[in-house]
């Protein structure tokens, strides 16, 4: 499983956005997972982004999903449950 390219130590409630983990995705492309505030409400996000030009800023899309922090206990048992599951599929 890789490693999170970038980990952010600010609390929640800073609203920085700042990634917690970046996942590559090919050239110029990146799965990012960040809390993020909307309408007074926080959700960790998981959001495509996208490099339209060469040497240009990533940009987020439209692809992507978010979680209260009420649904991530329910989340990380999901993600353990896969997790073993996928020592099976290893060769």
């Amino acid at each position: 499983m890789p490693e999170p390219k970038t980990k952010s130590d600010k609390p929640i409630d800073e609203g920085t956005d700042q990634p917690l983990a970046v996942f590559e995705r090919g050239l110029g492309e990146e799965i990012r997972v960040s809390w993020n505030h909307f309408r007074g409400h926080c959700f960790l996000n998981f959001r495509h982004w996208y490099q339209p030009d060469m040497g240009s800023e990533l940009k987020p899309t439209r692809r992507g999903v978010t979680f209260r922090p009420e649904e991530l206990p329910e989340l990380a048992e999901a993600v353990a449950q896969a997790i073993k599951e996928a020592e099976t599929l290893r060769d």
